[in-house]
């Protein structure tokens, strides 16, 4: 493959350039999800009362947050600023680029360990899926260099992670009530739907128009397959899931819209009662 920084060539070559970072990404995110119970036990009071599932989860969820804040934040600059990929959205490959998505590999590996420890398969199912989708279609990156574009355009979807988190994390310490639970929520419903959900027509516009492109017909077809499926199904998931948060802000809007309405009418009430 080509070096950093440059286009690279319309073919299919195994390459293990990336396979350091996917190993070190693994290991550091390991490293991170053994520190993280005893930071929190140190940090968080509220951490030592809260049950074991509970725990796994918050820890989970903080090193998911670490992982989102790196990646897509490099996702975001890849999309905007990197040459290559923008040209050639096939073949084009540079070294930031590869890089952020062999951080994600190597932390998609490391959080499958988590879930497999601390959930039940029950109740963790459709991450295992986004996993395992994810996961097959960077490793495809990492190994080959094609398709950088779109995988990057994928890791942007991370940016809602840490909203999504927090959330969780509020409701779970008591401060679902409060403005900043409220507004939390705002921001991650509009962020869940920019980079996961709006962003879809832009990605599908690119993806069917580079059908009829010469370097497009040299992907083998197992990759093509690959990118297809794991797109179709990462997508469905998400959609799935902000209809559901939507769903929910929906009631909760509802909701505090009847307390007003109410709390309105017995002021209305008490008000006329002092009047006779």
């Amino acid at each position: 493959m080509s070096p950093p920084g440059e286009s690279g060539p319309p073919e299919n070559v195994l390459e293990f350039t990336y396979v350091p970072v996917v190993v070190y990404s693994f290991v550091i995110f390991g490293v991170c999800a053994c520190i993280i119970p005893y930071l929190s036990w140190w940090l968080v009071p509220k951490y030592r009362t809260i049950s074991t599932p509970e725990r796994f989860d918050w820890n989970s969820r903080i090193l998911s947050a670490f992982h989102a804040f790196l990646v897509s934040s490099l996702a975001i600059y890849n999309c905007l600023f990197d040459g290559p990929t923008w040209e050639d959205k096939i073949w084009g490959t540079s070294y930031l680029p590869r890089v952020t998505i062999a951080l994600t590999a190597g932390y998609i590996s490391c959080d499958l360990i988590i879930m497999f420890i601390g959930f039940p398969l029950k109740e963790s199912i459709f991450y295992i899926l986004h996993h395992v989708a994810v996961l097959g279609a960077f490793a495809a990156n990492v190994l080959y260099g094609p398709l950088t574009f779109f995988a990057n355009i994928r890791v942007n979807a991370e940016f809602s992670t840490p909203f999504v988190n927090l959330r969780w994390m509020l409701y779970l310490l008591g401060y679902k009530d409060t403005k900043f639970y409220m507004y939390n929520g705002f921001a991650m419903l509009g962020a869940f739907f920019a980079v996961r959900v709006g962003i879809l027509p832009i990605f599908y516009y690119f993806m069917l128009k580079s059908f009829f492109e010469e370097g497009f017909r040299r992907l083998p077809m197992w990759m093509t397959l690959t990118c297809l499926v794991s797109s179709v199904g990462l997508d469905s998931i998400n959609v799935y899931w902000f209809f559901k948060m939507a769903r929910g802000a929906s009631r909760m809007m509802a909701k505090k819209a009847a307390i007003r309405l109410e709390q309105k009418s017995n002021a209305s009430s008490d008000s006329h009662i002092k009047e006779q």
